[in-house]
């Protein structure tokens, strides 16, 4: 079924759990070609184009996804960082972040216990320097998920931009004990400073 958008954005979902970001990419893009209403191919090239750091095409790709689907809070937080990384105008960015943490705290008064969804408020509420409340939220989402690795990371990387530069290393270390990918650590230009720490690599991850 050479024509099913819907396997080609299941295949996509594969190679991108494989941290295979180019090949995913083409695979999204058959099936947006297939069907240009297919919106969540649009999100996941977000990911992936940032993830390897082509910030253009991240930007195009999730803008894309927002128009189809405005209501997508994670898309406007992945496109606040985006915005970030190619040092967009302060305005700008923290507009975007507050787009993102609207939408998400209508979210939270539905699931207030997705530790998912408490990372990436923490996250953006650090992004913007809110540390009262990135503290609040980052601090919920490790205590719902101590073991779940990529939630940890999320919360490594808020308490990072915090400057809670202990805490990021802690929660970071627990993070790769679980499995989360150095290379995807390795790429993250939020950590670059982290990565110089002495503590970064003398320490071993332990849970």
């Amino acid at each position: 079924m050479p024509d099913d958008e819907r396997a080609h954005n299941q295949m996509a979902q594969a190679l991108f759990g494989r941290q295979d970001y180019a090949a995913a990419i083409v695979e999204y893009k058959k099936a947006t070609t297939i069907n240009p209403q297919f919106s969540q191919p649009y999100n996941q090239m977000g990911y992936a184009y940032r993830f390897m750091g082509q910030y253009p095409e991240a930007e195009q790709a999730l803008t894309r996804s927002i128009q189809m689907r405005p209501a997508q809070y994670r898309a406007w937080g992945l496109l606040a960082g985006v915005y970030a990384n190619q040092r967009a105008d302060a305005a700008k960015v923290r507009e975007t972040y507050l787009k993102a943490i609207a939408l998400a705290t209508d979210l939270l008064r539905e699931t207030p216990r997705d530790e998912y969804l408490l990372a990436d408020v923490g996250g953006y509420y650090a992004a913007l320097g809110n540390e009262k409340e990135g503290i609040k939220f980052l601090s919920q989402a490790a205590a719902l998920a101590p073991d779940v690795p990529e939630v940890l990371y999320q919360v490594a990387v808020g308490y990072e931009l915090l400057r809670h530069r202990d805490e990021a290393l802690r929660w970071l270390a627990k993070s790769r004990a679980g499995g989360y990918p150095a290379a995807a650590i390795a790429r993250n230009p939020q950590l670059t400073a982290l990565r110089a720490d002495p503590h970064y690599g003398s320490t071993a991850p332990t849970r």
